[in-house]
């Protein structure tokens, strides 16, 4: 048991020795920067918890672009087209007057981008808004059956 002691007495000392002169030779090298940390070290330890916490934030935040298109682009065209109609098209269904009819067409022909018409060679449909349909009977052009 002495000798087992003794060994491990010798085994200390000389860990402990090259222990002190990395130590040493550690403060020798890096003196400023060690200096540095010991001065500032409560700015240190703050900053670490800082982003500890901000890191650990369960917090899902989407941040706006700075770019006002990227959310017109994101909208349906459709939309626009569909709440300009609801002020012009009547909540019954009944027939539309010429003025109604007019307005509805100009409104569909600045959206799509083609002449729409309600009426082409003073013939037109039984109806242009409610119930419709079985139109196949009016010809679309001379010749047309």
């Amino acid at each position: 048991m002495n000798k087992k002691s003794f060994s491990y007495k010798k085994f200390h000392k000389k860990w402990s020795d090259i222990h002190k002169k990395q130590q040493k030779k550690l403060l020798d090298t890096h003196k400023e920067a060690l200096a540095h940390i010991s001065n500032n070290s409560k700015q240190y330890a703050l900053s670490a918890v800082g982003g500890l916490l901000l890191l650990t934030t369960p917090v899902n935040l989407q941040l706006e672009s700075g770019d006002p298109k990227v959310h017109y682009e994101k909208v349906n065209k459709h939309l626009f087209l569909v709440s300009d109609l609801e002020g012009l098209i009547p909540p019954e269904f009944r027939d539309l007057t010429d003025e109604e009819n007019e307005e509805i067409a100009k409104k569909l022909s600045d959206f799509y981008g083609m002449d729409i018409k309600y009426e082409i060679d003073n013939k037109r449909l039984n109806k242009t808004y409610g119930y419709i349909g079985a139109e196949q009977h009016l010809m679309r052009f001379p010749g047309d059956t």
